[in-house]
C-alpha cells in the first residue's frame, strides 16, 4: 500500500492525524503488522504512532544516498528546510538521482525478526529507499511476502 502524505508541511497535530488515518487504513486491509518500520529520520514519528497504535516493535532504519554524504560535506544539511527541498527538486529535475540514486541501509535500531512489517516514510520521491529497505530485508528473509 502507498499512499503519499508528506508530513513536512504540517503541523503537529496533522502528522498525528494523518499517522492515524494511515493506521486505520492499514487496518482496514486486514493486514496486522508484526513490527513497524521507520525510515529515519523523516518517517520515526509517522511510525511511532502506527506502532502504538497496533501494539507492536518499532523499528528505525536510517537509508544514506551518496548525494546526503556530499552535501554534509559542504555543511548544506545545514541550510532550512525549503531549500534543501528545493535542491531536491533540482535534482530530481536534473536526473542526479538516476546517477547517484544507490541507497545504502547505514543503522538499524530494533528488532528485526522474520515476520509482516509495515514500511513508514515521510515522503515518496522516486520509491528507491522504501525499494532498498524491501531488498534489504528479503535478502536477509526478515519479511514474508506472499505473492
Amino acid at each position: 500500500m502507498s499512499r503519499k502524505i508528506n508530513i513536512s508541511n504540517m503541523n503537529l497535530e496533522e502528522v498525528l492525524s494523518s499517522s492515524m488515518k494511515l493506521a486505520k487504513m492499514v487496518e482496514g486491509t486486514g493486514f496486522i503488522p508484526g513490527g513497524v518500520i521507520g525510515i529515519a529520520t523523516g518517517g520515526v514519528l509517522p511510525a511511532k504512532i502506527i506502532s502504538d497504535y497496533f501494539k507492536c516493535p518499532l523499528i528505525l532504519i536510517r537509508v544514506a544516498r551518496p548525494m546526503t554524504s556530499l552535501k554534509k560535506n559542504f555543511a548544506l544539511n545545514r541550510l532550512p528546510i525549503s531549500v534543501k527541498s528545493f535542491l531536491r527538486r533540482i535534482e530530481m529535475v536534473l536526473g542526479i538521482y538516476r546517477i547517484m540514486g544507490k541507497r545504502t541501509i547505514v543503522d538499524i535500531l530494533g528488532e528485526l525478526s522474520p515476520g509482516n512489517y509495515v514500511i513508514v516514510d515521510d515522503s515518496l520521491d522516486t520509491g528507491k529507499t522504501i525499494g532498498e529497505v524491501i531488498k534489504y530485508l528479503e535478502e536477509r528473509k526478515k519479511i514474508y511476502r506472499k505473492d
